[in-house]
């Protein structure tokens, strides 16, 4: 036997049972506890098929917690994305102190979320928070911000933004300083300038990155639970519950696996394929280069 002809393959078999180890088989068994009626407080459990999905399917419940998710996950990505682009662009010029000010934009990312999430929830406590204080001095009512059905999600929203808006930021900061500035001469030749400038040559040139993060970000708000975790819990009622958290509270809370495995999977299969969307979008762009 040639030994030469099957040593790249034995070098990576170690890659390819960690990946089988830590990835595929917690999504495989998420789907088997799916199939399945399993409650952690009891001994019994039988399987149902897809009976756990069509309950869901026809449960006035999950689609609250759809179309929570869906608000949550567009106004969060949207809001990050849209300030992180102006931040982007702003840190990309010539202004007096931005090497300071890329500096301070980082700060959230080196608090942990959950951290971060427990500060905004001391900050906006309607009792000793500051937040409140600080309205009540310029003669505004304060809110019981993260306790008001009116104001919880816009809250958690809110958290969730300033958390990963520097993320934004930072990846589309490093593709704008990636853009060859001989194409922004050649571009102002051509007699673009200004907004056709930004339109022709940036855009066109940042595509790849805006793909690559709204991928992780989109990924990211599907599968948010620590920010919902540490500050309303799901509530007031369901009004900040998404269907990543209704999972994580239907197993660590109620035990019920076999539900709060189907409302995960079904988590999962909506990233599957935004992902497959967006990295489609992207290998497009690169072939073309």
């Amino acid at each position: 036997m040639d030994n030469k002809k099957w040593y790249p393959y034995m070098l990576i078999i170690p890659s390819i049972v960690i990946v089988l180890i830590i990835a595929i088989y917690p999504i495989v068994y998420a789907f088997y506890l799916s199939l399945t009626d399993q409650v952690l407080a009891r001994p019994i459990t039988n399987f149902v098929g897809l009976r756990n999905y069509i309950n869901n399917f026809t449960d006035l419940q999950f689609w609250q917690f759809m179309k929570t998710t869906a608000v949550f996950v567009v106004a969060s990505v949207g809001l990050q994305f849209l300030i992180g682009f102006g931040l982007a662009l702003l840190l990309n010029m010539n202004i007096r102190g931005k090497y300071f000010f890329r500096v301070a934009m980082l700060v959230p990312l080196l608090i942990p979320p959950i951290t971060g999430a427990l500060m905004w929830k001391i900050m906006l406590d309607p009792l000793t928070g500051p937040i409140n204080y600080l309205l009540n001095l310029v003669g505004l009512p304060g809110r019981s911000w993260l306790a008001d059905s009116a104001t919880a999600l816009p809250s958690v929203i809110a958290i969730d933004v300033w958390i990963f808006t520097p993320f934004v930021a930072l990846i589309l900061l490093a593709g704008l300083q990636s853009i060859p500035q001989t194409m922004y001469e050649a571009a102002a030749v051509d007699g673009a300038r200004g907004w056709k400038s930004f339109r022709m040559v940036t855009l066109p040139m940042l595509r790849p990155m805006i793909y690559l993060v709204l991928l992780f970000r989109l990924a990211g708000a599907l599968t948010a639970a620590d920010t919902i975790f540490a500050t309303t819990v799901g509530g007031p009622n369901i009004d900040t519950t998404t269907l990543n958290f209704a999972a994580f509270k239907n197993l660590f809370s109620y035990g019920f696996m076999g539900y709060a495995a189907s409302l995960g999977i079904t988590v999962f299969i909506m990233i599957f394929v935004i992902s497959q969307l967006l990295i489609s979008k992207t290998r497009h762009l690169w072939k073309g280069a």
